[in-house]
């Protein structure tokens, strides 16, 4: 019934719930969301009161005499309500995100941000500081409204887990531009636990290896080669919900879609290929990895994907322009980690066939 309850919410955060309809759905449900207080009744006026279950348009129920009376005009009749009739329940959604917090370790105090934003609490997760939200979000102009200002309305925290029921965030555009300021879109599955998907949060930053040091050989290279970024790599080879590859930037998630992810192992396999690490933008786009005429846009959106996690290397510095009309990760090879055979294995043709090319 939660599932049901939420995504009415998403459509209209302030929907009333009739007694009637909630306990048609389910009794024992309806009984189990009042005893945990997710429903709190609302009692009907005494003189009139709105009236639209069942109807395509709202009536209005008037009391006379202890019984309410609403014409409905559409079919000619006079309709006689019992006061239980009118009962609705309001879902409460401070009592639903304390317990979205408390099942995925977030404390704090909920708040009200917006009629379709509730703040859940906070989580501290390896010294990365994350806020908890929930959102109820039914297009894609108000998902950018709400979702990019997220920042401006909880400062101070490093990534944010945005809860959300159907709604998803189609436009590349915006996920690039969500992913670049570590703003996480994800369902809520789980409607018997409310445990949420936190596998981006799960990687250890320490390897069994030195991670972001090389060798006397290789620092040479570095310099002569003109590279512009320390910090290690490590493709994870791990996919999370809608095609979000996860890669590691010195321990730091980034989640690319699958056609941004395919454009980075091209500029990984550049570096790996030849010495200065060029990749023509005229080359991406015969090859597949850019569409014709958006180009730069593309490339853009590969920056800024990374723009929050490489501390104080500009993501110019880090996908570089290289010479007229290419480009490079500007990075020495050794510092990209992955594992050529898994990648091999992923689901996306595209990738696979690159994933092959890859010494």
């Amino acid at each position: 019934m939660i599932e049901w309850i939420l995504r009415q919410l998403e459509r209209q955060p302030s929907t009333l719930f009739y007694e009637k309809e909630l306990r048609e759905k389910s009794v024992s449900e309806f009984e189990e969301l009042k005893a945990r207080k997710l429903l709190t009744c609302v009692q009907p006026d005494s003189v009139c009161e709105p009236y639209g279950y069942g109807q395509q348009n709202a009536l209005i129920a008037i009391n006379l005499d202890g019984h309410y009376y609403a014409l409905d005009d559409d079919n000619n009749e006079l309709l006689v309500l019992n006061r239980s009739d009118l009962i609705k329940y309001q879902f409460c959604l401070e009592v639903f995100a304390e317990e979205v917090a408390k099942a995925n370790a977030f404390s704090g105090s909920p708040e009200k941000l917006h009629r379709r934003m509730y703040y859940a609490g906070e989580r501290i997760i390896d010294d990365t500081r994350v806020a908890l939200v929930l959102a109820f979000i039914d297009q894609e102009n108000t998902a950018e409204d709400l979702l990019l200002g997220l920042p401006a309305r909880l400062p101070g925290y490093d990534h944010f887990i945005v809860v959300i029921q159907s709604f998803k965030v189609e436009r590349v555009a915006l996920r690039t531009q969500l992913e670049a300021i570590h703003i996480h879109v994800m369902p809520l599955e789980d409607f018997q636990n409310l445990k949420l998907d936190m596998l981006m949060f799960a990687e250890p930053k320490s390897h069994s290896e030195p991670v972001g040091v090389l060798n006397v050989k290789q620092e040479e290279e570095f310099i002569d080669r003109h590279y512009k970024c320390h910090l290690p790599i490590r493709i994870t080879n791990e996919t999370i919900k809608w095609h979000r590859n996860k890669i590691l930037i010195n321990g730091f998630p980034v989640l690319l879609g699958d056609s941004l992810f395919l454009l980075f192992l091209r500029l990984v396999l550049g570096i790996r290929n030849s010495e200065n690490g060029a990749v023509t933008k005229a080359g991406l786009s015969r090859g597949g990895f850019i569409k014709a005429g958006s180009e730069d846009q593309t490339i853009g959106h590969l920056r800024a994907a990374f723009a929050g996690v490489l501390g104080d290397v500009s993501p110019y510095d880090f996908i570089e322009n290289y010479g007229h009309g290419a480009i490079r990760l500007s990075t020495h090879p050794a510092l990209v980690k992955y594992d050529k055979q898994k990648l091999k294995g992923h689901n996306n043709p595209k990738i696979k066939k690159i994933a092959a090319l890859l010494p």
